[in-house]
This record gives C-alpha cells, sequence and structure tokens, in this order.
C-alpha cells in the first residue's frame, strides 16, 4: 500500500515538474522525468531559474576563457586568428595589442 502512495505522489510531482519546465521553455518530458524521480526536489530542480547567459559570456571575458572580436564585438576564442562570425582577420588587430 505504502508503494502505491510513493508511487503516486512522485507521479503528481512529476507533472508539476513537467508543467514548470514547459512554461520555461524546456521539454515536459524532462520535466516530468525529474520529478518522478526525485519527487519534490525534481520540483526544486526545475523551478531554479537558469544560468543567465550574459553574465556567463562576461566572466568567460574576465577570466580569459572567451575575448570579443574587436569588428562585430562576438565572443571567440582568445587564440583566434579569423573571427568566425564576421572573418575578420585578427591578426591586423593583435599588432596593435
Amino acid at each position: 500500500m505504502i508503494i502505491w502512495i510513493i508511487l503516486f505522489i512522485n507521479v503528481v510531482c512529476g507533472l508539476i515538474a513537467a508543467a514548470i519546465y514547459h512554461d520555461k521553455g524546456g521539454e515536459a518530458l524532462t520535466g516530468f522525468m525529474a520529478g518522478l524521480i526525485l519527487g519534490i526536489f525534481g520540483i526544486i530542480l526545475v523551478a531554479l531559474p537558469k544560468a543567465d547567459q550574459k553574465e556567463l559570456d562576461r566572466r568567460a571575458v574576465e577570466w580569459g576563457q572567451k575575448r570579443l572580436c574587436p569588428f562585430c564585438k562576438e565572443l571567440i576564442q582568445p587564440d583566434a586568428i579569423v573571427c568566425p562570425h564576421c572573418r575578420s582577420d585578427l591578426r591586423k588587430d593583435m599588432s596593435h595589442a
């Protein structure tokens, strides 16, 4: 009997997590599985905010993992010699650095 109660609660948690994750732009099945397997923790997991991409990009530049193309301002690898976005030759810019 207790197994059925736990299963019912986890299915309900799965449905709630699926609805939350779907509203956030994710796939409902992923949210359902998180809620089904993790129960209330799955609901909490899918309800957490997504990482702020602008903040992640800022940190990557700050830590030297990426840099901005001086021509198109897109993120590129720090050792790139040609921008993959605008195809600008970055060796010209490196000679001034």
